[in-house]
């Protein structure tokens, strides 16, 4: 028989103070922050790369300018734009080629990993659909350069100088950057089809 001051374990389990979580520094429980942390998405390709492109396109153009305008045709002639004309493509269009090529290997490289057996972090949707956008623009710059040709050997052919001849080097860079972008464009497609990633 128990004594009438003695206390049963049920009740010392009761009046005992409840357990409190640990707590990092930002004051969140740690077990949350582990899973926050598990489900983390990866960011993708970085963008420095890209960018770069654009600064040395614009480097291209403050170099073509000081050409350009120390330039002394002869009486007739035009002064020449071709420079200038590539340099403003590389810094236009060099963002969304380099992009869309990142873009391609992070579809291939995750289709493969994924195909090894290897358990992927998730990444933004936009990822899987950007790859639409800059190979476009890149073959919109790249149309852009194959008419600038197009001009300068009309212009070549009429006898009246623009600046743009003869014309075919700015066609024929125009027609590789416009390729690239469209089978760019079919090469990132193909890879994220049927993948868990693309909506």
């Amino acid at each position: 028989m128990s004594s009438a001051h003695g206390s049963s374990p049920a009740s010392e389990e009761e009046d005992a103070p409840p357990v409190l979580p640990r707590l990092d520094a930002q004051g969140m429980p740690l077990r949350e922050r582990a899973d926050e942390h598990a489900v983390t998405e990866d960011p993708g390709p970085s963008p420095v790369p890209a960018w770069a492109a654009v600064a040395l396109g614009a480097v291209l153009v403050v170099l073509a300018l000081r050409h350009l305008l120390a330039a002394d045709p002869a009486d007739g002639a035009a002064r020449p734009m071709v420079p200038l004309v590539l340099a403003a493509a590389v810094a236009v269009g060099g963002f969304s080629l380099v992009r869309v090529v990142q873009l391609v290997h992070l579809a291939r490289s995750r289709r493969d990993r994924r195909a090894a057996g290897e358990d992927l972090s998730p990444i933004p949707w936009q990822l899987t659909e950007a790859h639409s956008l800059h190979g476009m623009w890149a073959i919109g710059v790249g149309g852009s350069l194959a008419l600038m040709g197009v001009l300068g050997m009309w212009s070549q052919a009429d006898g009246n100088p623009s600046g743009l001849e003869p014309g075919w080097p700015l066609l024929v860079a125009g027609a590789a950057v416009a390729g690239a972008g469209q089978l760019l464009r079919r090469a990132a497609d193909e890879a994220w089809e049927g993948s868990p990633d693309h909506l």
